[in-house]
């Protein structure tokens, strides 16, 4: 069972998370919660008030409820799974964090309407990626997952990583390619990456080199196993800017 926490609010960028995360749930057992966070703003009056401030985040909730529970509606009918909201005031990257820290959770998904790199910078950036215990995926744009695509810096892959990508794709019914970061012997990547791959059970179509500037221009999912170290992550954000796809983040020590 991979247990997803999914962000929302009543936009765009809530709907593609949630329908990326419904189209996963095709391809393991999955468990999908929605989550959303609002810092309220309370008028000057009521901020040092407590009843006040307690009564107008009650309503504020209620109002909140109700938009999330109209958003939810309209993704389960694509979905099969049910999706549970949780709604709460409050900073939202501390939410999150807490919320992924409880060890409920074994992947975080959120959208962001916008194809540009630094969107992926900024979030690198971010507390929230700084600090989740967990892989997150940031949903750019919505394609049908029939691919994915391995961001590779060597010619291997993590043991956690690969074990990850296993249980989320545990029926197997999907391409993994892979793509090149380096210069690396291509005949010897026959015998090491791609047969690691295929005794799990996965196929192995097309592969790319990012070096020759051979990249594909669109995926359902590209996946990289990063540090968060910024010369590991400026290397791969100038790759992963030049594909539209939404993005997987495994975090390796």
């Amino acid at each position: 069972m991979i247990r997803s926490l999914v962000a929302v609010s009543p936009d765009i960028e809530a709907s593609i998370a949630l329908r990326f995360a419904c189209e996963l749930a095709h391809f393991c057992e999955m468990s999908i919660q929605a989550i959303y966070a609002k810092e309220p703003e309370l008028p000057g009056a009521f901020s040092e008030i407590g009843w006040a401030r307690r009564t107008w985040e009650r309503e504020m909730i209620e109002k909140f409820e109700k938009e999330i529970s109209k958003l939810v509606a309209t993704e389960s009918r694509f979905c099969p799974v049910a999706i549970n909201p949780i709604v709460t005031t409050g900073d939202k990257e501390k939410v999150i964090l807490e919320q992924l820290k409880s060890g409920k959770y074994d992947v975080f998904i959120e959208g962001a309407v916008s194809l540009e790199p630094e969107i992926i910078e900024e979030r690198l950036d971010s507390k929230l990626y700084k600090h989740s215990p967990v892989p997150i995926i940031l949903v750019r744009n919505l394609l049908k997952i029939e691919e994915v695509i391995l961001l590779l810096e060597g010619d291997s892959i993590d043991d956690a990583f690969l074990s990850f990508l296993d249980q989320i794709f545990e029926r197997k019914n999907i391409k993994m390619n892979l793509c090149f970061l380096d210069e690396i012997d291509r005949a010897l990547d026959q015998l090491l990456v791609t047969k690691t791959l295929q005794d799990k059970g996965f196929k192995v179509e097309r592969k790319y080199y990012a070096k020759a500037g051979d990249l594909p221009e669109e995926s359902g999912l590209i996946a990289a196993a990063v540090t968060r170290d910024e010369n590991n992550l400026a290397k791969i954000t100038g790759v992963l800017g030049k594909i539209d796809a939404p993005i997987l983040f495994y975090w390796r020590e």
